[in-house]
Formats: C-alpha cells, structure tokens, sequence
C-alpha cells in the first residue's frame, strides 16, 4: 500500500517502536490513510476495483505471502476458496484475498527490539472475519496456541463445525470447539506437519 504521493507503507502492530527508515511509512492496519480512511477500508476497495491479474501495487493473494511451501500445497489441494488465512495483523481471511505484507504477530516472544511486531490484547483491531456464517464443511485450525482465543472470536458467528489442533502439554481453551492433539515430538512449526498430513489425508476430519 502507498500513500497519494507514492511513500510505501509498511504494516506494523506499535508503529512507535518500529526502527527508523526514511524509505517507509509504518501504520497500524487501522490506522488512518491519507485518505480518511483506514487502510484496512482501502485494502477492501483495492480488492474490489482490482484482481490479481491487474494489480498495480502487486498485492500477493494471502496464501502467497508466506515462504513455507505447505500453504501452496493447502491452497493446490483444497482450493483458494476454501482455504483461510489467519493473520495477525488483517484477521481471518481467504486465501485469495490480496493483502500487503506486514510484520505483526500475537507471540508474547516479540520483546525488546522487536517489540513493534508484538499486537497487545488491548489493541484496537477490526479483524476480518471473512468466514461465512452459514457455512457447512468443518473448519479446521491449525496454528499458534496463542492464536486460539482470536480464531474463536472471529469464527462465532460461524454454524460450521470447529476443529482445533494443539500440540501442547495444556489444551487451549475453545469453548464450543472440538479440541484434538496433534501429537508429535516437534514443538516448534509442528503445524506445516499437520497441515501436510491432512492435505495427504493422513488425518481425517
């Protein structure tokens, strides 16, 4: 995203703290633009007036945003329509929905030098929620223990039926989700594991 004279905008979660680059404008996705608007409102518009095809800011759809080959191998099994992002910084939203790039994360690990990534629960976020309320197939997660309780938010108005893996000592707290452990001895990314598996149909929903 860029500002009316051409400045590129770079997204953080405390723009405050963020290191100084004369190069850049750092927002909050809420921020005002200089517009009027918030920059989340122009990424909808932006969206609406424009496709991947033409795209003049070269947005990436949000699956393409991340280096990790298993979101291709989610989006080439499943399908851009069905496959959601969960993104720290604009919400919950599909695959296909062309985002900025942004550096924000909800890890309570973001301290000190990068403590401008860090989104603290208090923040004002105006999460998409992209998710259709009535929609039938179950929806799986798969993700940071410390993203549970947002998922939960963002999908409440959903009918579907939740599923949400963990890989910890302590199961998170879902309420009206079905909880299920993916039990390998990996710790760290042990969600690109089980996201392979299911597209590979080694987990079954």
């Amino acid at each position: 995203m860029r500002l009316a004279d051409g400045q590129p905008v770079a997204f953080v979660a405390q723009p405050e703290f963020a290191p100084a680059r004369p190069s850049f404008v750092y927002a909050r996705p809420d921020d005002a633009s200089d517009t009027g608007r918030t920059w989340r409102e122009e990424l909808v518009i932006y969206n609406q007036q424009h496709s991947s095809e033409a795209n003049p800011l070269g947005l990436l759809a949000a699956w393409q945003l991340y280096k990790n080959k298993t979101y291709r191998l989610l989006a080439d099994t499943f399908g851009p329509r069905k496959l959601y992002i969960f993104s720290a910084g604009w919400g919950l939203v599909r695959s296909d929905f062309m985002i900025p790039d942004y550096d924000i994360t909800l890890s309570p690990n973001a301290t000190g030098p990068d403590k401008y990534k860090r989104r603290r629960k208090d923040d004002r976020y105006d999460d998409f929620a992209m998710l259709p309320a009535d929609r039938a197939d179950p929806v799986v997660f798969l993700g940071s223990k410390a993203y549970v309780p947002l998922f939960c938010q963002l999908t409440a108005g959903c009918s579907a039926h939740r599923i949400i893996f963990h890989n910890s000592k302590i199961p998170p707290e879902a309420p009206y989700c079905e909880i299920r452990k993916y039990d390998i001895p990996k710790k760290t990314d042990w969600h690109y594991d089980a996201a392979k598996a299911l597209a590979c149909n080694r987990i079954t929903i």
